[in-house]
């Protein structure tokens, strides 16, 4: 029996028509994403954010009101290529950039991010390029990849090198980008997912399901707990273990001058309980009054016998001229004490 070629080609392709996304339509859900985003003006446009055209196809690949992506950040974290995205896709991919990526940077390495190495966004074809698979979240501007990131200092980090193999703190900032992406898009999948993923986070905004208060997510590898600490940034180097674990309070005092007090304190001599008002000094002779007086004795000191409770008082012998003036009183034990500062000794005078 001879079979005609046309049947059975006509055949083999309504077949292939069944399963072939050209065929099908756009889910009403990403049309929707796409409006509400615009509406809530979630995406700034500007020199490096700039609308494109819309991307009808091939089948239901593309996007309503997709968008022309060179840098993020307010332009500050340059795209090595430019990268077609929905509106949704920016909004996520902007706020993870400026609130995980650029902490971390400056975190652990003391520099901002600058760059980063997208390896892709819209492109019309299947999971993992394979074919025949279901459509990937790429075909509708809904995903990118990325492969690295560029410190302020020109440090490359990548995550086919840095994400397992890394030092401790590079592995620890491209851990934190891949965790702190799971919470920011949907879909976040790195080294470890698959051998499809080895040197890239992929990232999208996919619908799993959920809830209405949150949505499924999927990400994987599964974020580590416990990522070191981010090192010291005043270049002061860590204490020693022995000097971190003494009890300064317990230990006893080195040197005998801690004991003492300070020399200061050694030096000082107590004041007296009462003191009193001190005479005024003597004035000393006139030249001319010490030649007409040869005969006058020289001024002797005469010490004052102190009292228990006043210090000794110094008494000069009265020059010629003034040895009829009474001498100051001394205070007597018992009497009530004056004033002690100068604006009452002016008064008493």
């Amino acid at each position: 029996m001879r079979l005609r070629p046309f049947p059975i080609l006509l055949t083999l392709a309504v077949l292939a028509g069944c399963s072939d996304y050209r065929h099908a339509e756009r889910p009403p859900w990403r049309s929707q994403a796409e409006a509400a985003c615009l509406a809530q003006g979630l995406v700034r446009e500007s020199a490096s954010v700039r609308p494109f055209h819309p991307v009808s196809g091939p089948g239901i690949c593309g996007a309503d009101h997709p968008f022309k992506v060179t840098a993020l950040d307010d332009g500050s974290v340059a795209l090595n290529t430019a990268q077609t995205l929905n509106c949704p896709m920016v909004a996520a991919l902007d706020a993870w950039v400026r609130e995980v990526v650029q902490p971390a940077a400056q975190a652990r390495f003391g520099e901002r991010v600058v760059a980063i190495d997208s390896m892709g966004s819209y492109n019309c074809r299947g999971i993992n390029n394979r074919s025949g698979a279901n459509l990937s979240e790429h075909a509708f501007a809904n995903a990118i990849d990325i492969g690295g990131f560029t410190l302020a200092d020109g440090r490359t980090l990548t995550v086919m090198r840095s994400f397992n193999a890394g030092d401790e703190q590079e592995r620890a900032f491209l851990h934190e980008a891949h965790a702190g992406a799971c919470g920011a898009f949907t879909t976040v999948l790195g080294p470890g997912y698959n051998i499809f993923h080895y040197n890239h986070f992929h990232m999208d905004l996919a619908h799993h399901g959920g809830t209405s208060r949150a949505p499924r997510r999927y990400c994987k590898p599964v974020p580590q707990p416990n990522l070191p600490g981010p090192p010291s940034r005043d270049d002061t180097p860590d204490p020693p273990a022995a000097e971190e674990e003494m009890d300064v309070a317990r230990a006893p005092l080195p040197a005998p001058a801690l004991r003492a007090g300070p020399p200061m304190l050694e030096a000082a001599v107590p004041l007296p309980a009462v003191v009193a008002r001190s005479a005024p000094p003597p004035r000393a002779p006139a030249a001319m009054a010490l030649a007409l007086t040869p005969d006058a004795p020289p001024p002797r000191a005469r010490a004052a016998t102190p009292t228990p409770d006043e210090p000794p008082l110094i008494s000069f012998a009265v020059p010629a001229d003034d040895r009829d003036a009474a001498p100051p009183a001394r205070p007597r034990l018992g009497a009530p004490a004056r004033d002690r500062d100068v604006t009452s000794s002016i008064g008493a005078r």
